[in-house]
């Protein structure tokens, strides 16, 4: 079974935005958990529904700590997110979302890329944030 691990060295410097990408991770696993098992068609549509919710939640928190560090980097950051949140819906509906591997599978990769915007993007931005 595919699982995904939250480490400190994920953290960004900043307590809710970490807590936020920690819990990401928590229904992530959740989702990886219930895959195969009997209770999947019946809990798979509620896990997606709250990772959805909680990731637009998240992306909408974001967005509003990084507005102050400008409209051009403010929208930047925020096309990323519709790329991911697109990613995630695009895994949702695909015609596979029962098929335990390939959903797995496409959501690990989802998890890699929000791993890598966490790294690469968020990170920068709290710097940024933490300097002006």
């Amino acid at each position: 079974m595919i699982s995904v691990e939250w480490k400190p060295e994920y953290e960004i410097g900043n307590a809710e935005i970490d807590g936020q990408h920690r819990f990401l991770f928590d229904i992530a696993n959740r989702i990886f958990q219930t895959l195969g098992t009997e209770e999947q068609i019946l809990v798979l549509s509620e896990l997606f529904d709250e990772l959805f919710e909680y990731t637009r939640r998240h992306f909408r928190d974001e967005e509003v700590i990084w507005r102050p560090l400008g409209e051009e980097i403010f929208q930047a950051h925020r096309n990323k997110h519709l790329l991911l949140r697109t990613q995630l819906e695009a895994i949702w509906l695909s015609d596979s979302i029962f098929n335990r591997d390939k959903t797995a599978q496409s959501l690990y990769e989802w998890v890699s890329a929000l791993l890598h915007h966490v790294l690469n993007f968020d990170r920068g931005m709290n710097r940024k944030l933490l300097d002006s």
